[in-house]
């Protein structure tokens, strides 16, 4: 499991991939972003349980409650960005890329 600094690290190494990513032309984002999406869901599931096993009734101490919902909407903003309405949404990707560098 993951220590809290590392959490802190791999939310601001994402972070830096969407960087990249909004860079790209639209069709070669495609694979990028399936990576980061699956990072997401990885350490959102990994804050879940380190805040569980430390004894939280609620699941989740305040600062990883933060963290969670941060993680939470980086992750909605990147799903919209893969079933987007039109095109790809690269103001999406920004807005993501700005949670998770508070994170």
């Amino acid at each position: 499991m993951a220590p809290k600094d590392s959490i802190i690290e791999r939310c601001r190494q994402i972070a830096e991939q969407l960087d990249r990513s909004t860079r790209h032309h639209p069709r070669d984002i495609e694979k990028e972003i399936d990576e980061v999406e699956r990072e997401l869901v990885r350490l959102r599931d990994e804050l879940i349980i380190q805040c569980r096993r430390q004894g939280d009734p609620v699941g989740v101490s305040e600062r990883g409650q933060t963290r969670l919902g941060q993680i939470n909407v980086a992750l909605s903003l990147v799903v919209a960005v893969e079933y987007p309405v039109t095109s790809i949404q690269r103001t999406a990707l920004e807005q993501a890329r700005d949670v998770l560098k508070n994170c």
